[in-house]
C-alpha cells in the first residue's frame, strides 16, 4: 500500500538525554540508535523542531553547523526507513519561549512573563518583537526558509513541513488578518520553494476558542490542517470532538500533532499533582501508565475512524533526572512524563498500544461528517466559538 494512501504514524522526538538542547549537544549516535527504536515501534515518521536560535543565529545567518546537524538527522531517518517533519518556527516549544536574542526588544516585562522567555540558556524579560507583522522579522523568518527548504526538498526522508506551531503563545495576533497574512507569506513561501510536499501550520485546539487562528486560515492551500491536541483533558472524546470541529471548519483532513498525556511513574495511580511554574501555582492531571495506553490506543482507533490523515505522538521519551533540571522541565512538571519510554529506556504500556496500531497499517478513510456539526458554518461558529464549542462538545460525547 503506498504511504500516501495510509494514516500516518508519527512520533514527536527529541533525546531522553537532551531534551530540547539536542542540537546544542548533538550526537549523532545516540539520534541513530533512537531512530531504529522508533522504526520498530512501528512509527513511519518523525517531528522534531528547529529550535529557532540554535538555527538562525542572526536575522540574515543561518547556523552552518546547525543545518550539518540536520543534515545527519535526514540522513539517520533514511537509514531507519524514517519520514521526517520539521518544524520550522518552533519559537514556543513545553511552555517555554525560546528566542532568538535579536527577536527581543530592549525594554523589559514588569511582570515575570508566562510563558517564560529563555534566550542564550537565560531565563528574559525582555519583550519579544512582532514576528507576525514587523517587516525586519518577517524578513529575517524567509532567510531562514530560503537557507532550510531547497537543502531539503529532495531528500528521500522529508514527509513535509511544520510552517509554525503555537506562535500566538509567543506573540497574540492582533486580528484574525494578521495571522492570514504571515502564514500567505511564509506558508506561500515554503510551497514556493518546495511545491510537491505539504506545508502545514499546526492550530492549537485552543484556538478554536478565539477568533484569530482559523484552521480555514491556516490550511489553505493544503489539503489537510494541523491540529495541537496535546492540552485537551484525558477523555479521548474531547481530542475526536476538537479533531471534528477543525477539519469541519477548515474543510480539510486534519493531522493530530502532540497526542498524549503526562504519566505518574510506574504502578501509581492517575492524581492531580500541584506545581509551580514561575511564581503561578498549577495543577496537572497525570495518568496512570495503563489509563494513558487505553487513551492513546482508543484516539488513535477513533482519529482513523473519523478520517484523519494522521497523528503525531508525544513523545518517544521521558527525560533523564539530570535534563529535568533545565528548562522546559524543571518547572513544566508534566512535560516530563509524557513519553512511551521510561527515562531509563524502558517501555511503558503506551508503547505497545502504539506498536499495535502501527501493525494494523491502516488505510485513510473517507473524512466523517458528524451531524452535531453538519449545520455549523464557519461564520456562524465565530460568532459565538465557546457557546458552540461547548453546546457541540456536550451533544458529541452524548
Amino acid at each position: 500500500m503506498p504511504a500516501a494512501s495510509r494514516f500516518l504514524l508519527g512520533l514527536h522526538y527529541w533525546p531522553r538525554t537532551k531534551g530540547l538542547e539536542f542540537w546544542k549537544a548533538f550526537d549523532a549516535e545516540e539520534i541513530g540508535k533512537d531512530f531504529a527504536r522508533i522504526r520498530a515501534l512501528g512509527a513511519q515518521a518523525v517531528s522534531l523542531p528547529l529550535i529557532w536560535e540554535d538555527f538562525q543565529t542572526r536575522p540574515d545567518l543561518v547556523s552552518d553547523v546547525a543545518l550539518r546537524q540536520l543534515d545527519a538527522v535526514f540522513d539517520l531517518a533514511a537509514a531507519n526507513r524514517l519520514k521526517v517533519l520539521p518544524v520550522l518556527f518552533s519559537g514556543h516549544q513545553c511552555g517555554v519561549n525560546w528566542l532568538p536574542w535579536w527577536t527581543l526588544r530592549d525594554e523589559q516585562d514588569d511582570a515575570d512573563p508566562l510563558p517564560r522567555r529563555v534566550s542564550i540558556g537565560m531565563r528574559v524579560r525582555r519583550r519579544v518583537r512582532d514576528l507576525l507583522a514587523d517587516p525586519a522579522m518577517l524578513r529575517a523568518q524567509v532567510n531562514l526558509l530560503r537557507e532550510v527548504v531547497p537543502r531539503y526538498r529532495d531528500h528521500p526522508a522529508l514527509w513535509g513541513w511544520c510552517v509554525g506551531s503555537e506562535l500566538g503563545r509567543v506573540v497574540e495576533p492582533t486580528n484574525r488578518e494578521a495571522m492570514w497574512l504571515w502564514n500567505a507569506l511564509i506558508g506561500g513561501e515554503v510551497k514556493r520553494l518546495d511545491p510537491r510536499h505539504p506545508a502545514l501550520y499546526t492550530v492549537g485546539a485552543e484556538d478554536l476558542l478565539r477568533d484569530r487562528i482559523r484552521p480555514d486560515d491556516m490550511s489553505a492551500p493544503e489539503d489537510m490542517v494541523g491540529l495541537r491536541v496535546r492540552d485537551m483533558g484525558p477523555d479521548p472524546q474531547e481530542v475526536l470532538f476538537v479533531a471534528n470541529l477543525a477539519g469541519h471548519l477548515a474543510a480539510r483532513r486534519v493531522l493530530a500533532m502532540d497526542l498524549g498525556r503526562p504519566m505518574v511513574s510506574r504502578g501509581a495511580e492517575s492524581r492531580f499533582e500541584d506545581y509551580h511554574e514561575g511564581q503561578t501555582h498549577r495543577t496537572a492531571y497525570l495518568v496512570s501508565e495503563e489509563q494513558a495506553a487505553e487513551y492513546l490506543g482508543e484516539t488513535l482507533s477513533g482519529l482513523w475512524e473519523g478520517g484523519a490523515a494522521g497523528a503525531f505522538v508525544y513523545c518517544y521519551s521521558d527525560v533523564a533526572a539530570d535534563v529535568c533540571e533545565r528548562p522546559p522541565f524543571d518547572e513544566r512538571l508534566p512535560e516530563r512524563s509524557f513519553g512511551l519510554l521510561r527515562a531509563d529506556g524502558s517501555e511503558k504500556p503506551a508503547a505497545a498500544a502504539f506498536r499495535a496500531f502501527a501493525r494494523q497499517r491502516r488505510p485513510l478513510r473517507a473524512a466523517a461528517t458528524n451531524s452535531v456539526l453538519a449545520d455549523l458554518s464557519p461564520e456562524a461558529y465565530y460568532e459565538a466559538p465557546d457557546e458552540h464549542f461547548r453546546i457541540r462538545l456536550a451533544e458529541f460525547a452524548d
